[in-house]
């Protein structure tokens, strides 16, 4: 009996230590299985922890370059601008100047039309005079027709007789 109990003993004693030694190389495996996963997540933090680091210059970088591109388009945007506007207020300067000329042609025209029927009224006046003068001076006769007679009608042979004003 004493045998049979060192015997079973001993089978007590391997399947303890077969179960001890299984455990062991469990809690190794998980062990070691949660050291990777701690060491995995120790270099995520301290990736994490580097990108945080970092984050504020990129963040700095980044706004620099955002305000480069807007500073830019719209610096372009204002240099497009501000062309349309030269072009524009050149054609309309130049649409001024060429109405201003056209005016200009226009009183020179017409003010040399003016000069020409001022020329030519002073003519006809200067005529009209003279021949107001003319037939003043001339003595005046009177023609009578043909079958009236000319014993009627008294004739004028001056400026005296002619006019009772």
């Amino acid at each position: 009996m004493w045998e049979r109990e060192a015997e079973e003993y001993v089978y007590q004693q391997k399947l303890k230590q077969e179960r001890d030694q299984v455990e062991t190389a469990e809690r190794e495996k998980t062990l070691s299985t949660r050291e990777a996963a701690i060491r995995a997540q120790e270099q995520e933090f301290i990736q994490m922890k580097q990108k945080l680091e970092q984050y504020p210059k990129e963040l700095e970088l980044a706004l620099e370059q955002r305000e480069k591109d807007v500073v830019a388009r719209v610096s372009q945007q204002f240099t497009h601008e501000k062309a349309l506007l030269e072009k524009e207020t050149n054609a309309q300067i130049r649409l001024l100047e060429l109405t201003a000329k056209n005016l200009q042609e226009r009183l020179t025209s017409q003010d040399q039309q003016f000069d020409s029927l001022k020329q030519q009224a002073q003519e006809a006046n200067e005529k009209a005079q003279a021949l107001a003068v003319k037939a003043i001076e001339r003595p005046t006769t009177i023609v009578t027709p043909s079958n009236s007679s000319p014993t009627n009608q008294p004739v004028y042979h001056g400026r005296e007789q002619g006019r009772t004003n």
